[in-house]
């Protein structure tokens, strides 16, 4: 008999201690496991109390005359769910992240600390081997070339200096004796960038980027089985100074775009156009586009359809979006889709005909539909499945993490040059600095270890301080 219709009383002992008694258990449940997991038992703890809070006001709604059988059994069954939940969350998700072991830092990889020494050993032989010209040969000039790179480089690594004067004010101290010979001053700093060549840094970011090669271990395992290469394409904006009118941005103001081609595998910079603000990114692709590697690039470079007619005769291959409201026209059946396709949100896969002329390029595309967004992705490669497309379009995000990284944990959102010259000179030392860190440390470093080599560079701490604080900085490995 439902006893809710009679409107029966519990009793009140049994109804009292019935919740007391769960809610205590379940208290209790967070308070075992706190020496065990920490923080995590904490938020148990919290659900708990929270919990027998609300179980409190049910027995009151029950001694008020409410029906006892409804509360008692919702009661249990959102005790047995809640305790069943914090179980899952308490032990098997709290075992998993204690169980992730993190890698210890080999020994290959700390034996030098020394950032300018490395530097030092690249760009000495490339100086060596250009002619000096007569400015340089002035007896009266105290900024060679190699001091002029080496405090470049030293500025783009500590995040204390913020600017060119605060540059030149710490050159006066004798710990920058490592770095340069001599103090120097904010004008002859500033007419380095017209005597010294960028040139010679460009050819430094190349050696460096071959020596890296291997090493980034990027990308999908799944695409590292299926190509040989994968680059992805797209250009960042950096802002600039109203003085630099050299550099017209796309809209009001100054800034400078930074065309990068980066090899998602390796995690290396391949090319590195620099260019004004509002220079267009698909011509400086035109220009520097090369064979061999797929490239992969967002819908900006997907509507210009001379630009893919040119890559489908030169033999590049591609993996572009293209935008939504494009016209196009099938010209064959759609591709039979597997349960792969399927649950990776493939809706057709087909050739069409791009624009509404006779004369468009014919190009597959793949219709994807993920997280309520609706992708086209357009491609040459007929060979790969249509969930192999979308997940190669998802590299792509790589590039953006690696301006991101270059903006925000490396030293280069102020200019310490305003002539092109000194503007690629900050670049190159950015990217130098990029190359060398990953070479020392096996992977592009996070911020973490970023500041742990900042800490070491300023004296806070030795190379056992750093060692540990490079152990703690590696990332925790997926199970």
């Amino acid at each position: 008999m439902d006893q809710r219709s009679h409107g029966a009383k519990a009793p009140e002992p049994a109804l009292t201690m019935c919740n007391r008694s769960h809610a205590r258990s379940l208290a209790g449940l967070g308070t075992a496991v706190l020496p065990r997991y920490g923080l995590y038992s904490t938020y148990a703890i919290i659900f708990g109390g929270i919990l027998q809070f609300c179980l409190a006001r049910r027995v009151l709604r029950a001694e008020a005359g409410s029906g006892w059988a409804y509360y008692l059994i919702d009661t249990r069954l959102s005790l047995f769910v809640t305790r069943l939940s914090l179980v899952r969350s308490g032990c098997f998700w709290c075992d998993e992240r204690v169980a992730r072991q993190r890698e210890p830092v080999r020994e290959d990889q700390l034996h030098n600390w020394n950032l300018l020494e490395e530097f030092r050993r690249r760009v000495l032989p490339r100086l060596a081997a250009r002619p000096v010209t007569a400015t340089e040969e002035d007896p009266r000039r105290t900024l060679c070339a190699e001091d002029y790179f080496c405090a470049y480089l030293f500025a783009m690594v500590n995040p204390v200096i913020k600017s060119l004067r605060s540059l030149c004010h710490v050159s006066r101290c004798k710990k920058m004796r490592e770095v340069c010979a001599a103090p120097f001053s904010p004008a002859s700093f500033s007419a380095g960038q017209h005597v010294f060549e960028a040139g010679i840094l460009e050819a430094v970011v190349r050696d460096l980027a071959k020596e890296a090669q291997g090493l980034g271990g990027g990308g999908d395992a799944r695409v590292r089985q299926a190509l040989a290469a994968l680059t992805a394409v797209d250009g960042t904006v950096l802002r600039a100074v109203p003085r630099m009118a050299w550099a017209p941005a796309g809209g009001p103001g100054t800034a400078l775009k930074l065309h990068l081609h980066f090899n998602v595998f390796d995690q290396i910079p391949e090319a590195w156009p620099i260019t004004p603000g509002n220079v267009c990114e698909r011509k400086v692709f035109a220009q520097t586009v090369q064979r061999g590697a797929l490239i992969v690039a967002d819908r900006n470079f997907g509507h210009d359809f001379a630009l893919l007619a040119r890559l489908q005769a030169d033999g590049i291959h591609f993996v572009l979006r293209l935008h939504n409201n494009l016209v196009f026209e099938p010209t064959g059946p759609e591709r039979p889709l597997t349960e792969a396709d399927r649950k990776a949100g493939v809706l057709w896969d087909r050739l069409v005909r791009l624009g509404v002329q006779d004369d468009g390029p014919v190009v597959r595309v793949v219709r994807v539909e993920a997280n309520g967004a609706v992708f086209h992705l357009a491609t040459t490669r007929e060979d790969l499945s249509a969930e192999l497309i979308g997940l190669i379009y998802r590299q792509r995000w790589q590039i953006e993490l690696f301006f991101k990284w270059i903006k925000t944990i490396l030293n280069c959102r102020h200019w310490l040059a305003e002539s092109p010259a000194g503007v690629q000179i900050q670049i190159y030392c950015v990217l130098i600095a990029s190359l060398l860190l990953m070479l020392w440390t096996g992977q592009r470093p996070n911020q973490r270890m970023v500041e742990s080599l900042q800490w070491y560079w300023t004296g806070m701490a030795d190379a056992e301080d750093l060692s540990r604080l490079l152990q703690r900085a590696i990332p925790r490995k997926k199970s």
